[in-house]
């Protein structure tokens, strides 16, 4: 979202922040700032916006999600699994998103993790994956979606976790 001009109101009540800042902090850089609100300086107050991104998209935030659970089913599923065959452990560990170009992902992984959702599948950190791994999270999204087509709907709507065969795993991953 770009840049907008606060109004009256909005400056008012950012000047008014600044200041208890600048009492709370003892940091007069927070009272200057306070006064280019109080004075209409917008060259001077926009610099505070600088550091803000745009809005992630929803339906980015959504596909993070939808990945983290489907890893996190991925090691239920391995969890419950009798014949574990085949099936190399370490690729059911979340790879994580790359910070240079996935950056809007991995941040948002992150504050999630901070936040405790999703720890079972990140493990005690976000992984830093050294390539982009938004393809490959797609596929297995996409496999993971053809193999509940194929299961009854009684199957689906179960409130019940739903679990993986060694099969589907592996398909999954192979994605």
């Amino acid at each position: 979202m770009p840049y907008e001009t606060p109004t009256w109101t909005e400056r008012l009540i950012l000047a008014n922040q600044f200041e208890i800042l600048a009492v709370l902090r003892n940091n007069n850089e927070f009272a200057l700032t306070a006064q280019s609100f109080r004075l209409g300086h917008e060259w001077l107050y926009k610099k505070c916006f600088h550091d803000f991104l745009n809005d992630m998209p929803s339906a980015d935030a959504n596909e993070v999600v939808s990945i983290l659970y489907l890893f996190g089913k991925l090691q239920n599923s391995y969890t419950n699994l009798t014949d574990k065959s085949g099936i190399d452990e370490s690729r059911l560990k979340f790879p994580g998103f790359s910070s240079r170009d996935e950056r809007e992902q991995f941040d948002f992984a992150e504050a999630l993790h901070a936040r405790g959702f999703y720890i079972e599948a990140m493990g005690e950190k976000v992984c830093d994956a050294t390539e982009p791994t938004g393809d490959m999270y797609k596929r297995m999204i996409q496999a993971d979606s053809n193999i509940l087509k194929q299961k009854p709907l009684s199957e689906v709507l179960t409130t019940k976790p739903q679990s993986y065969s060694r099969e589907e795993v592996l398909a999954i991953l192979d994605a």
